[in-house]
């Protein structure tokens, strides 16, 4: 995935320069965002403006194949969803932000709705390009809140088991959030970590060093 940011007087103009600089027209399949404005001085720094940027983002095919397909999943599914994006992708991960004006329906109590929809995407994905790819869905900047909490919760735990000399077992989790567990946790000298389980939702058991 590439970004390409440019300025303009209005977005108009600045998603013209972006699109022209990608080599894309007006019709093809684009995502943008209305960036910052930046500041523009005048004659001996009077009369400046402000400049409208737009951030571009160019996806490859396979990319470009991911974001059409959640964008299908969702219209057969009648979930209005406004914009679909990819953030970033880490080898087999592809980390996606979704917009719809009812993010409290799409991620359910404790995000089990989007855990659910972000399994099956995985598996229509999968199937579609023949390679495995695991999608991380994000609404409303969900994740980055869940990362925090799981971040304060591994911390917590930790102390505790300090202070009474007890492993400790956190309820299941999925593999996503495990990692954040194990990571938060892997530089402290006294304490390891352990995912325990045989199914897709494993345990994470918090415990002193031997």
């Amino acid at each position: 995935m590439k970004v390409i940011e440019k300025y303009g007087k209005t977005e108009d103009e600045a998603l013209s320069l972006a699109l022209k600089e990608a080599g894309m027209a007006r019709e093809d399949n684009y995502t943008y965002e209305v960036s910052q404005k930046e500041g523009r001085s005048g004659f001996l720094g009077l009369g400046g403006g402000k400049n409208l940027g737009v951030k571009l983002f160019v996806y490859e095919e396979e990319e470009q194949k991911i974001v059409d397909k959640i964008k299908e999943f969702f219209k057969v599914m009648d979930i209005s969803i406004d914009d679909v994006r990819i953030n970033k992708r880490e080898d087999d991960r592809v980390f996606i932000s979704l917009q719809t004006p009812d993010m409290g329906t799409l991620i359910g109590r404790r995000g089990k709705t989007l855990e659910s929809i972000q399994f099956i995407l995985s598996l229509i994905i999968n199937k579609s390009l023949e390679k495995n790819i695991y999608i991380i869905l994000d609404a409303g900047n969900y994740r980055e809140k869940r990362v925090k909490t799981l971040e304060n919760l591994a911390k917590n735990i930790a102390s505790r088991v300090r202070k009474y000399k007890k492993p400790f077992i956190l309820e299941p989790m999925n593999s996503y959030d495990r990692r954040i567990i194990h990571s938060t946790l892997q530089d402290e000298e006294d304490i390891q970590t352990q995912s325990i389980g045989d199914r897709v939702y494993k345990k994470v058991k918090i415990m002193l060093k031997r």
